[in-house]
């Protein structure tokens, strides 16, 4: 099967539905009205997206035969896709958060050899990571092994964060029918494992907190009626997870398979959560963020939290009493002061303009490929897209061959592939 060179895949958290970064580079370049054919791959086909998204269930051989076909194949997991890559293809991997604070891959303790090995038969497929900053960049290479090219850009799916008005607010609030002058807490914790399988746990006493007392809290601090919005890592999403949480009160609503974050962030006036990055894309709109970490103890042992975590300019609570007085006291000038010197130090590359970078190179990707000796396989097609220039740390690759022994459900996909192309 030929490589399509107009062809871009997108694969959002083992098809999640059309969000995080993956979502402001195809809006980059449908911006442009650039000639892509732009395929999702989703687990519910009533999965709503642009119109000029072609959407393909990610359990079917049609994904495969997509994913075998693509010139460009963007993912924000390590994981499996149901694919061998071959020569020409060109893999970006944009991950789905920014500054971790937890550990991550070999950053986690008790890592064993064989994950080693399978973590880099993963970033051995890949062609260019997204870093935004110079220690996300290093943080790539230490806990991704990866030494491939990163694009040191920011983050696409900050790009709303820095960009939108308060009018753009207004309007995704009367998306979701919050009446004015509603105030909302956005609840994002992340998931907990078991280190030795790494299987997500079903224990919930680490998420329950007293409603009416936080609603109460949150009242007597800041004013107004509040409501909250719950949102658990994507890894729970279309799960039973945490409903419980979501019918003890009528003031808490589930927006877990909600796709974008990023909007949820845009439309709450304050979030509470426990161990996850979501806290730095609230730093950066500089709304109140609360910590409530149950198991700190616990967690820190099992998982490995990094100097990130408690360098950041709010208290981290471990009782849900501290957590209320934690609100009761927030001081925002001086949360802000600290936050300056924090994102001194961080250094972010993000200026609003990552999906912008993002689609230059892929421009460039396809129009280096295009003019490739049709022996090398390119040339197969006249079209032509605009030249750019690229700030790789590494310089730019068509597309690496991998040579790793496929395994046996590679071997199986690939089979439905030859199946699908024989058909």
């Amino acid at each position: 099967m030929d490589i399509i060179p107009n062809k871009i895949v997108f694969s959002n958290f083992y098809g999640q539905g059309y969000g995080d970064s993956l979502k402001y580079i195809a809006q980059e370049i449908l911006k442009q009205n650039l000639p892509y054919d732009l395929v999702w791959g989703v687990k519910d086909m009533n999965t709503p997206l642009p119109a000029k998204i072609r959407k393909v269930s990610n359990q079917s051989v049609d994904f495969m035969y997509e994913l075998a076909t693509a010139k460009i194949i963007i993912n924000n997991e390590l994981d499996v896709l149901p694919f061998i890559k071959k020569f020409g293809q060109y893999y970006i991997m944009t991950w789905h958060g920014n500054f971790a604070f937890k550990c991550v891959n070999v950053e986690m303790p008790n890592v064993t050899p064989q994950f080693v090995e399978y973590l880099k038969s993963r970033v051995a497929l890949v062609d260019l990571m997204l870093g935004d900053s110079k220690q996300s960049v290093d943080w790539i290479r230490s806990a991704f092994l990866y030494r491939g090219n990163i694009l040191n850009c920011g983050l696409p799916r900050t790009d709303i964060l820095l960009n939108s008005s308060k009018e753009f607010v207004s309007q995704m609030k009367q998306q979701f029918k919050i009446p004015a002058g509603i105030k909302i807490l956005l609840y994002a914790p992340t998931f907990r494992q078991d280190p030795k399988n790494f299987q997500l746990t079903d224990s919930f006493d680490e998420y329950t907190f007293d409603i009416n007392k936080l609603l109460s809290a949150l009242n007597k601090k800041f004013g107004g009626q509040w409501v909250i919005l719950g949102r658990f890592h994507p890894a729970f999403a279309n799960t039973n997870f945490g409903k419980n949480l979501f019918k003890s009160s009528p003031n808490i609503f589930d927006v877990t398979n909600y796709p974008d974050v990023q909007e949820l962030v845009l439309i709450s006036d304050a979030l509470l959560t426990d161990y996850s990055s979501i806290a730095y894309d609230f730093m950066v709109t500089k709304k109140p963020v609360f910590f409530l970490a149950k198991d700190l103890q616990s967690y820190k042992e099992k998982r490995g939290l990094k100097p990130l975590y408690f360098n950041m300019p709010y208290r981290i609570n471990e009782t849900e009493k501290d957590l209320f007085d934690c609100i009761k006291n927030y001081n925002e000038a001086a949360v802000n002061s600290k936050s300056v010197e924090l994102l001194k130090n961080l250094q972010p590359t993000d200026n609003g303009h990552a999906s912008e970078e993002v689609v230059n190179v892929i421009k460039n990707v396809i129009d280096s490929y295009l003019t490739l000796p049709q022996k090398w396989g390119g040339g197969r097609q006249n079209a032509k897209v605009g030249t750019c220039r690229l700030k790789l740390t590494t310089p730019l690759q068509i597309g690496r061959r991998t040579n790793i022994l496929p395994s046996v459900t590679q071997i199986f996909w690939r089979h439905c592939q030859l199946t699908r192309a024989a058909a």
